[in-house]
């Protein structure tokens, strides 16, 4: 999956032309649920059935009827096979596809499949299983959760059995509830209630946001899926998203979530919250909020919010010629005295800074969020509009992977997402 490297996030107020206002909002997340085998070693399954305490490797349990079981080759075993330049095939495994009934960990819907060497079972049976969790293939080249089966724990379904099981896991949930075991605090839900009204009152008809609303169970694989989007919005509605981890656009947009979504999905899964949940102080939108049990798992943020519609264009759709007739918006708008936030995230010294320029020079920078790291190089090209086209245009010259740009309907860059 590809990140970007670079996110120059900009918020201009123009002295001669109006004014919109923005910033950097929240931060990033991310939680990783897998555990990679070594296929040319000895399977997860057998290292664990080996162990005195078999139970110290189980990751995943859950009650299930076997749906289907068919037997294929693992293909990440065949993939380390020829990567060691072995003329070998790899073995075949029964692949176990389960109708999960409940969840002793947490829930990963009611359809389960893995791989289950040295497990006998037919379709029909219902089981108690227990096993390791890492990512198959699936299909299209796609990654799926899944993981491997320990037949010296896995037993056929028993009441007695289940009890036991029960006590030890310290109850199950029922699968594909999404509905969190706790309930909600009454004061979250009331401020998350609160900064929605504040929202409602304060959105602007147009602007753009980088956000996300993620399930960190799910595989993140197609369009739209991944933890990073960019929505334009004009007249209240959705007029343009960009899945910024795939690179590309999301057709479908009523599989978009909205910012009123994410409040929505903050009062669903309250009752699982983890940790501190945070809220911009003008448009009350979320920049932080987590929540996980065994039955949820999601993280919503809100990363930048200016209220202009910047549509964006990538490197792959004729950039050079949307970044220089932005340009020459820019400059028939004749505007040279202007202040601006400027953000910067990348693998690299970054901050937020409030730069005021007068004539086209840089008169002032201003640190954000407290003190930068060393002084800001008011030299640097990011600091005016015409030395961020400048860089830009050295951006393109480079080839980069990939670049993105969103222009305001005044020609300045609005974000920019380098890699």
């Amino acid at each position: 999956m590809r990140t970007s490297a670079l996110l120059v996030a900009l918020a201009i107020v123009t002295t001669a032309c109006g004014s919109s206002s923005g910033g950097a909002l929240g931060s990033d997340s991310t939680t990783t649920v897998e555990q990679n085998p070594q296929p040319e070693e000895t399977p997860v399954s057998v290292e664990a059935c080996g162990l005195s305490d078999p139970w110290s490797m189980v990751e995943t349990a859950f009650v299930a009827t076997v749906s289907e079981v068919e037997r294929r080759v693992n293909e990440q075993r065949q993939f380390n096979l020829e990567e060691h330049g072995l003329d070998a095939e790899a073995a075949e495994w029964p692949w176990v596809t389960f109708a999960v009934d409940r969840w002793f960990t947490n829930d990963y819907g009611t359809r389960f499949s893995m791989w289950a060497p040295g497990f006998e079972a037919s379709p029909g049976q219902e089981w108690l299983i227990a096993g390791a969790l890492y990512g198959a293939g699936g299909p299209y080249g796609a990654i799926e959760q899944s993981g491997e089966v320990f037949p010296c724990l896995s037993i056929p379904f028993d009441e007695s059995e289940m009890a036991v099981w029960e006590e030890l896991f310290g109850g199950s949930v029922t699968a594909g509830s999404e509905k969190p075991e706790g309930e909600p605090d009454p004061v979250l839900v009331a401020r998350i209630e609160k900064n929605l009204e504040l929202w409602e009152q304060s959105r602007p008809d147009d602007y753009t946001v980088i956000m996300s609303a993620y399930d960190e169970r799910q595989w993140a694989d197609a369009c739209g899926e991944s933890d990073l989007m960019r929505l334009v919005v004009e007249d209240g509605e959705p007029v343009e998203a960009l899945d910024l981890r795939r690179l590309c656009r999301i057709e479908d947009l009523s599989r978009v979530y909205t910012i009123e979504d994410l409040f929505d999905l903050a009062i669903d899964t309250a009752g699982a919250v983890d940790g501190e949940v945070t809220f911009d102080d003008e448009y009350g939108l979320i920049t932080g909020f987590y929540a996980s049990d065994r039955s949820v798992e999601v993280s919503i943020y809100t990363q930048f919010m200016t209220d202009v519609a910047a549509p964006a264009f990538l490197v792959t759709e004729s950039l050079s010629d949307q970044v220089a007739d932005a340009r020459s918006r820019w400059e028939e708008a004749g505007v040279d005295s202007y202040e601006m936030t400027v953000a910067t995230q990348c693998f690299c010294p970054g901050g937020s800074y409030e730069v005021t320029v007068g004539d086209g020079v840089v008169d002032d920078v201003r640190p954000l969020n407290g003190p930068a790291v060393g002084d800001p190089d008011w030299q640097s090209p990011l600091f005016t509009i015409d030395g961020l086209f400048e860089e830009i245009d050295r951006w393109l010259a480079e080839s980069p992977e990939s670049l993105i740009v969103g222009f305001s309907e005044l020609g300045y860059p609005v974000d920019v997402h380098l890699d």
